[in-house]
């Protein structure tokens, strides 16, 4: 099902719900129903915002960071090697403006350098560098999913 505007959280919840991927069970607030109507998914499993935040509410994951590209490549106290560089293949980044999330991505490898590479979907994406080319106003939500 296409949520307005694209099939990225789709993508996603199908990936974290396969058996041979993410293996997280259905709930009442995240799932989706083959029916006589066709498909339907409950707003977590369609809309970037509601995943996110069921990802959080649900246990299912945590927000590692969120920030602009620069704030999540650099060290820190909390992260030495930098926020980006404690995501785990499964693990979900979130992208938007001001603070909304609007996109979502999969964690799937990491390049020659040590960066995530992200899969996702409304504008297909295989093995993509993590910042997906966004710009610099663009925050970036790190989600450590807890499969």
């Amino acid at each position: 099902m296409s949520a307005k505007g694209g099939d990225c959280v789709n993508y996603i919840s199908q990936c974290l719900a396969d058996k041979n991927g993410g293996k997280l069970p259905l709930d009442g607030g995240w799932f989706y129903r083959f029916d006589h109507d066709g498909f339907s998914g409950s707003q977590a499993w369609v809309r970037a915002q509601n995943f996110c935040d069921w990802v959080q509410y649900s246990g299912y994951g945590t927000l590692v960071a969120s920030g602009t590209l620069p704030e999540l490549i650099s060290p820190t106290k909390k992260h030495p090697r930098g926020a980006v560089q404690e995501l785990n293949k499964g693990d979900v980044i979130g992208y938007g403006p001001n603070g909304a999330i609007e996109h979502v991505a999969i964690i799937v490898g990491w390049d020659s350098q040590g960066y995530p590479l992200v899969n996702s979907h409304t504008v297909d994406r295989y093995h993509c560098p993590w910042d997906m080319g966004y710009d610099k106003k663009t925050i970036f939500h790190l989600f450590r999913i807890n499969g």
